[in-house]
Protein backbone atom coordinates (compact mmCIF):
# COMPACT_ATOMS: atom_id res chain seq x y z
CA UNK A 1 0.00 0.00 0.00
CA UNK A 2 1.31 3.45 -0.92
CA UNK A 3 1.18 6.46 1.35
CA UNK A 4 2.53 10.00 1.39
CA UNK A 5 4.75 11.54 4.04
CA UNK A 6 5.62 15.20 4.43
CA UNK A 7 9.12 14.41 3.09
CA UNK A 8 7.90 12.84 -0.17
CA UNK A 9 8.36 14.77 -3.40
CA UNK A 10 5.33 16.28 -5.14
CA UNK A 11 1.76 16.84 -4.12
CA UNK A 12 0.00 13.73 -5.44
CA UNK A 13 0.36 10.09 -4.53
CA UNK A 14 3.13 8.89 -2.35
CA UNK A 15 6.60 7.53 -2.78
CA UNK A 16 6.45 5.60 0.47
CA UNK A 17 4.92 2.15 0.78
CA UNK A 18 4.09 -0.65 3.18
CA UNK A 19 4.18 -4.30 2.11
CA UNK A 20 1.73 -6.51 4.03
CA UNK A 21 1.53 -10.30 3.88
CA UNK A 22 -2.00 -11.04 2.62
CA UNK A 23 -2.24 -14.36 4.50
CA UNK A 24 -1.05 -13.25 7.92
CA UNK A 25 -1.58 -9.48 7.85
CA UNK A 26 1.97 -8.94 9.09
CA UNK A 27 3.89 -5.90 7.88
CA UNK A 28 6.81 -7.27 5.87
CA UNK A 29 8.46 -4.07 4.71
CA UNK A 30 8.16 -0.29 5.05
CA UNK A 31 9.80 1.87 2.37
CA UNK A 32 10.05 5.62 2.80
CA UNK A 33 10.46 7.56 -0.46
CA UNK A 34 12.94 10.03 1.00
CA UNK A 35 15.21 7.12 2.01
CA UNK A 36 15.26 5.64 -1.51
CA UNK A 37 18.36 5.28 -3.63
CA UNK A 38 19.55 8.23 -5.73
CA UNK A 39 18.13 6.65 -8.89
CA UNK A 40 14.67 6.20 -7.37
CA UNK A 41 14.66 9.76 -6.04
CA UNK A 42 15.73 11.10 -9.45
CA UNK A 43 12.91 9.09 -11.02
CA UNK A 44 10.42 10.52 -8.52
CA UNK A 45 11.58 14.07 -9.29
CA UNK A 46 11.33 13.55 -13.05
CA UNK A 47 7.85 12.02 -12.81
CA UNK A 48 6.68 14.82 -10.49
CA UNK A 49 8.04 17.55 -12.76
CA UNK A 50 6.70 15.85 -15.88
CA UNK A 51 3.18 15.59 -14.46
CA UNK A 52 3.28 19.12 -13.05
CA UNK A 53 2.67 17.98 -9.46
CA UNK A 54 5.45 20.04 -7.97
CA UNK A 55 3.69 22.23 -5.39
CA UNK A 56 0.43 23.72 -4.12
CA UNK A 57 -1.26 27.08 -4.58
CA UNK A 58 0.56 29.97 -6.26
CA UNK A 59 3.74 27.95 -6.82
CA UNK A 60 1.76 25.33 -8.71
CA UNK A 61 0.04 27.98 -10.82
CA UNK A 62 3.36 29.65 -11.66
CA UNK A 63 4.86 26.26 -12.60
CA UNK A 64 1.87 25.49 -14.85
CA UNK A 65 2.21 28.91 -16.54
CA UNK A 66 5.95 28.27 -17.01
CA UNK A 67 5.20 24.88 -18.61
CA UNK A 68 2.60 26.42 -20.92
CA UNK A 69 4.96 29.20 -22.02
CA UNK A 70 7.77 26.70 -22.60
CA UNK A 71 5.45 24.58 -24.74
CA UNK A 72 4.39 27.62 -26.75
CA UNK A 73 8.02 28.66 -27.21
CA UNK A 74 8.88 25.22 -28.63
CA UNK A 75 5.95 25.41 -31.04
CA UNK A 76 6.78 28.97 -32.16
CA UNK A 77 10.47 28.19 -32.63
CA UNK A 78 9.61 25.08 -34.64
CA UNK A 79 7.19 27.02 -36.83
CA UNK A 80 9.58 29.89 -37.46
CA UNK A 81 12.38 27.44 -38.23
CA UNK A 82 10.30 25.75 -40.91
CA UNK A 83 9.18 29.14 -42.27
CA UNK A 84 12.77 30.42 -42.54
CA UNK A 85 13.90 27.18 -44.17
CA UNK A 86 11.11 27.39 -46.78
CA UNK A 87 11.89 31.06 -47.51
CA UNK A 88 15.60 30.30 -47.86
CA UNK A 89 14.89 27.34 -50.11
CA UNK A 90 12.65 29.44 -52.35
CA UNK A 91 15.36 32.08 -52.56
CA UNK A 92 17.99 29.49 -53.46
CA UNK A 93 15.73 27.97 -56.14
CA UNK A 94 15.06 31.42 -57.67
CA UNK A 95 18.78 32.18 -57.68
CA UNK A 96 19.53 28.82 -59.32
CA UNK A 97 16.84 29.49 -61.94
CA UNK A 98 18.33 32.91 -62.75
CA UNK A 99 21.79 31.35 -63.14
CA UNK A 100 20.40 28.67 -65.44
CA UNK A 101 18.62 31.25 -67.62
CA UNK A 102 21.79 33.39 -67.73
CA UNK A 103 23.92 30.36 -68.70
CA UNK A 104 21.47 29.41 -71.45
CA UNK A 105 21.51 32.99 -72.79
CA UNK A 106 25.31 33.03 -72.86
CA UNK A 107 25.40 29.69 -74.68
CA UNK A 108 23.00 31.00 -77.33
CA UNK A 109 25.09 34.14 -77.81
CA UNK A 110 28.24 32.11 -78.25
CA UNK A 111 26.55 29.78 -80.74
CA UNK A 112 25.22 32.64 -82.84
CA UNK A 113 28.49 34.60 -82.82
CA UNK A 114 30.54 31.71 -84.26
Amino acid sequence: MRFKTNKDIGKKGGASSITVDAATGNVERVNFGYQSSFGNQADQWMATLHMGHISHGVGHLLYQIFLALTGLAVAVLSGTGVYLWVKGRQSRLKQRQKLTVKDNSLKRLRETSH
